[in-house]
């Protein structure tokens, strides 16, 4: 049976996705990184990423037209590598209905607990069912 297929969101230093990434690593959870999207691409996440081997895509939101259009290519890439999970680490751009309609459940981890980070002042609205991986 295949490992759950997870993808990060980051846009900072990586210490939420290191955490994640050693934990699979570890056997903690029963899953692997096959992704790390990040926004900031001078970001540390990108260099921590590289040492465990996950694939990256940084990006520069402004090259977009607009959100819809970079969250298209992040929906694409999601499709191709088969993420189960995304995983919302430190990812400082509020996720648009693009990917709230993606199949991949969004988890939003901070410190081992799941707390929804990725909507910004749009809090009240239902988007996603946490899910706890660890």
């Amino acid at each position: 049976m295949r490992k759950t297929r997870l993808a990060v969101f980051a846009s900072g230093s990586g210490s939420n996705y290191e955490a994640i990434a050693k934990a699979c690593s570890e056997g903690v959870i029963d899953a692997e990184v096959v992704l790390l999207v990040c926004d900031k691409p001078g970001a540390y996440v990108l260099e921590r990423a590289k040492r465990y081997g996950t694939e990256c895509f940084a990006f520069n939101p402004k090259e977009y037209g607009s959100r819809e259009a970079y969250e298209t290519v992040l929906a694409t890439m999601l499709d191709e590598r088969e993420v189960d999970f995304v995983c919302l680490a430190g990812y400082m751009r509020i996720v648009g209905k693009v990917l709230r309609k993606h199949p991949p459940l969004v988890v939003a981890l901070v410190q081992g607990c799941t707390r929804h980070s990725g909507c910004g002042g749009l809090r009240r609205e239902a988007l996603w069912r946490y899910h706890t991986l660890c």
